[in-house]
């Protein structure tokens, strides 16, 4: 999690496992915090694990490649993920690790090309889509605060 409670889940194949690696390197090098299957210790319930941070997560981070988009559990995880964007909870950054065909689901987003540059780059992307996150959160939040004071006001000059 990041300092503001602002939750990175990355979704991958296993088959892509190396090179999501070397993003992971990168985004922890820029302070990007993430969630990711490798973290979940033997044990624990795995499945568990990854609902969860799929509900609590902010921003989703979609390697595609081949591999990730025949994937069963990639297209769970991306369905979720388009869900949670439907209902304005989430946004999601597709990552084009290897060529593949994007889905039309995946069309309206805008997608981050990883195959002509490095994972710093990617990190740097991905840290700026973070900071801008955090900062219209911090503004909603400020807002919410600002029209619960303004109520309660009008409730107390109404009484009076």
């Amino acid at each position: 999690m990041n300092k503001t409670g602002h939750k990175v889940f990355l979704s991958y194949s296993h088959k892509d496992k190396e090179i999501v690696n070397s993003f992971m390197k990168a985004f922890d090098q820029y302070g990007i915090s993430y969630q990711a299957d490798q973290q979940i210790r033997a044990g624990e319930n795995w499945m568990k694990k990854i609902e969860r941070a799929l509900q609590e997560a902010s921003i989703f981070v979609l390697f595609l490649s081949p591999d990730f988009l025949t994937s069963a559990w990639a297209m769970f995880e991306i369905g979720h993920a388009i869900s949670r964007f439907k209902e304005g909870s989430t946004i999601i950054v597709p990552v084009m690790i290897r060529n593949s065909i994007v889905p039309d689901v995946l069309h309206r987003f805008m997608w981050i090309d990883a195959r002509s540059t490095t994972p710093e780059v990617v990190a740097q992307e991905l840290k700026k889509i973070v900071d801008i996150e955090i900062d219209s959160t911090s503004r909603s939040t400020v807002a919410k605060r600002s029209n619960k004071s303004k109520k309660r006001l009008k409730k107390k000059r109404f009484r009076n």
